[in-house]
């Protein structure tokens, strides 16, 4: 990707519709504009962000169509650029595209008109980021989400933080930087307060990051459980529609089904599995490979027994050669009995360590309030953050931050040179979440908010 080239792309989806986007960006725009857009008033004489009537060379062709250009710095990128609205052919729109490549321009890379807009300054990281996500969103929670990365929620959130870090550390280097001052231990016991309030802000920001992640990306939940106890009825139950197949004979489900529902605005993608069991039949035996896979894979995972069957249909049964049920897993199970309807309700639930809730998939007794136990055993609360931690770049920075913190903490007990350094790097940390590192900062603040020499 090169700044100096002009680029050009299709911006709506390929395929049939109304109209097609095409979009340009670079210092050639309107020169491109005066080779491939005829209109009663030339190019250069447009009023910017103003759509035009115009004749728009297409390839071997004219198409009718509209045009608006966008003067530098007021546009998405912060370049000159310009867009053509013609009609939903891909024919015509691939041959727009080639017109402006003969005119001058280039295909544009994978997202970078975005790009250019963060290197223009006009998005910092975070806010390129909601853009993407707020494209594939597919829910108001994932929407809600993006906006609030795109409207720069994160970046403020990131800022404070780093503000605060900078005026404490200014403070402390003009210490070092002026020992004849003595005010080190009055930074220390300053420096003390602050460090502790900034471990509090990252580490709740830090706690945010698993509804972050459930909100942007979806919760995935594996139901797993012997054969015959209802796991493709179970599937079908929470989805509100027959998507996998049920029969009577064990073994029927070979391979792993996926479908997804939502529940309060979140995005739950369901993992049907191959009952757990030992088997000669190879084909089932894959599918039973697949149903370890998919546990691995899973956030939740769904144990699924059946009271018909007694207490001992739930769990996993024998193990395929080479697999592990892992304690790990405990943190993710959910353990659920259905065919509940098929016995005595008065009949008291068997003893079990765990947690137990009793269901009926056939029935729909309780699945309401299994997709409430999956909800908050995953997003863990009723309001959803307005800034959160979505993805692993903001989450893995944010915990480099926090453990910076905790050794700048640490070091207050020894030398404020260590401090410093501590310091600085849960600056920088938190400056790669945003994609604004500039250590010029502190050293000008400390100029600004600190009386030194007097």
């Amino acid at each position: 990707m090169s700044s100096k080239q002009t680029i050009v792309a299709i911006s709506t989806p390929i395929g049939v519709g109304g109209i097609s986007i095409i979009r340009i960006s670079g210092s050639k725009t309107l020169n491109i504009l005066e080779k491939v857009a005829k209109s009663t008033l030339a190019p250069t004489k447009w009023t910017p962000r103003q759509l035009y009537n115009c004749q728009i060379k297409a390839s071997q062709y004219i198409e009718n169509g509209m045009c608006v250009f966008f003067k530098a710095p007021f546009s998405y990128t912060g370049e000159d650029s310009a867009e053509f609205h013609i009609h939903g052919s891909p024919a015509i729109a691939e041959g727009v595209v080639r017109a402006t490549i003969e005119a001058g321009a280039v295909p544009a890379g994978r997202g970078e008109f975005t790009m250019r807009a963060f290197l223009n300054g006009k998005m910092d990281l975070t806010q390129a980021e909601g853009v993407a996500d707020l494209i594939n969103s597919e829910t108001d929670a994932q929407i809600k989400s993006a906006q609030s990365l795109v409207s720069g929620g994160l970046f403020g959130k990131i800022t404070q933080i780093q503000d605060k870090i900078k005026k404490i550390l200014a403070k402390i280097e003009a210490s070092i930087d002026y020992p004849e001052e003595d005010i080190e231990e009055v930074t220390s016991n300053e420096a003390k307060i602050v460090i502790k309030d900034l471990q509090k802000t990252v580490g709740e920001l830090l706690a945010t990051y698993n509804t972050g992640r459930f909100v942007r990306n979806g919760v995935r939940v594996a139901i797993v459980g012997k054969p015959n106890v209802g796991k493709s009825t179970l599937f079908n139950a929470l989805l509100g529609h027959n998507r996998s197949i049920v029969n009577e004979r064990a073994g029927t489900t070979r391979d792993t089904v996926e479908d997804s529902f939502l529940h309060k605005n979140v995005k739950f993608l369901l993992i049907d599995t191959a009952g757990l069991r030992k088997t000669a039949d190879e084909i089932e035996a894959e599918g039973i490979n697949r149903s370890f896979e998919a546990v691995k894979g899973a956030n939740i995972v769904i144990e699924l027994g059946s009271r018909e069957q007694g207490i001992g249909s739930i769990g996993i049964g024998e193990m395929p050669e080479g697999k592990e049920w892992t304690e790990e897993l405990d943190g993710r199970r959910i353990v659920v009995l259905n065919k509940c309807d098929l016995l005595d309700p008065n009949h008291p639930l068997p003893s079990t360590p765990y947690p137990l809730l009793p269901i009926s998939a056939k029935t729909g007794q309780n699945i309401d309030n299994l997709k409430d136990l999956l909800y908050q055993k995953t997003i863990a609360t009723e309001n959803i953050p307005a800034v959160m931690l979505t993805n692993a770049r903001q989450h893995s920075a944010t915990l480099e931050a926090s453990e910076a913190l905790l050794r700048a903490y640490t070091a207050l007990d020894s030398t404020l040179d260590c401090v410093s350094i501590e310091l600085l790097s849960a600056y920088k940390a938190l400056g790669t979440i945003t994609g604004k590192i500039a250590t010029d900062d502190i050293v000008k603040q400390i100029f600004e908010d600190f009386c030194v020499g007097k």
